[in-house]
């Protein structure tokens, strides 16, 4: 009897470290006002791509120059880093989507003109898709609660190059 209800423990403790492995890690939404202060403006190449290397964390941004943005965030080293952020607009974020494929989607709340998020990916790629009906775009990001050493990879419109920049920041 002690056999099979050990063995029905150990089953049930494998399941559910295999549902915890694959589920995502969600973390706290940020709490803080958005920053209300001049946001630097930067612009993204349309259809270009961008990439992380080994061994870094952070987001990247994509547009298709249609005021369509994705937004993904990234950890090359799988650490239990949250990422988090709000998203806000001129005139108020229009559409929130999940990109699909392998992207894990993040836990999300729109509302009072912004969109609020956050995740724990670990090696997982997360993001999410964003339209907005005027350009700029403005981030306030975070990894674990700080925008200290947090960056935003994009293509520059005007070099062509990849570019990082700190958060906050405004793009178009």
């Amino acid at each position: 009897m002690r056999t099979q209800v050990l063995a029905r423990l150990l089953a049930l403790l494998s399941v559910s470290t295999l549902f915890s492995a694959c589920a995502p890690n969600y973390c706290p939404l940020p709490s803080r006002a958005a920053y209300q202060g001049l946001y630097p403006q930067y612009s993204v190449k349309a259809n270009a791509s961008t990439s992380l290397g080994a061994g870094d964390i952070g987001f990247l941004l994509t547009t298709n120059g249609m005021l369509d943005y994705r937004l993904a965030f990234v950890d090359t080293i799988d650490s239990p880093a949250c990422f988090a952020g709000i998203v806000r607009s001129n005139n108020n974020v229009v559409d929130v989507r999940d990109p699909g494929g392998s992207f894990v989607f993040p836990n999300v709340r729109s509302g009072d003109g912004e969109v609020r998020f956050s995740l724990a990916p670990g090696a997982s790629v997360a993001g999410l898709d964003i339209a907005v009906g005027q350009a700029p775009i403005y981030l306030d990001l975070f990894i674990d609660g700080s925008a200290a050493g947090t960056q935003i990879l994009y293509t520059d419109a005007d070099s062509g190059l990849q570019s990082r920049q700190t958060p906050p920041a405004a793009f178009q």
